[in-house]
């Protein structure tokens, strides 16, 4: 008997995106691969968040939210924060 498991297919649906689309990090433009999207071994939280581009929690439109690596996303607010960055449009890399 066969058991539907949708965390297996979930699983398996974010390794075809990630292979087929190939997303960069909106911060450092490194390629994003299916190992990054899962918790490292010890941690419970995933290396991938999401960042709103105009800092709007509130706005959820799908223009307004990228894909970056958790370190990236801490070291952007923490410089924005400190005052030695301004807001970014279309970082490289911070």
């Amino acid at each position: 008997m066969i058991i539907y498991n949708k965390v297996k297919r979930y699983k398996e649906f974010i390794d075809f995106f990630i292979r087929k689309q190939k997303p960069r990090c909106f911060f450092c433009g490194k390629i994003i691969t299916p190992d990054s999207f899962y918790p490292k071994k010890g941690y419970k939280r995933d290396e991938l968040t999401i960042h709103h581009i105009d800092e709007n929690r509130n706005n959820n439109n799908p223009s307004n939210l990228v894909l970056v690596h958790r370190t990236c996303h801490r070291r952007y607010h923490r410089l924005r924060d400190l005052g030695q960055i301004k807001k970014l449009r279309n970082p490289k890399k911070i």
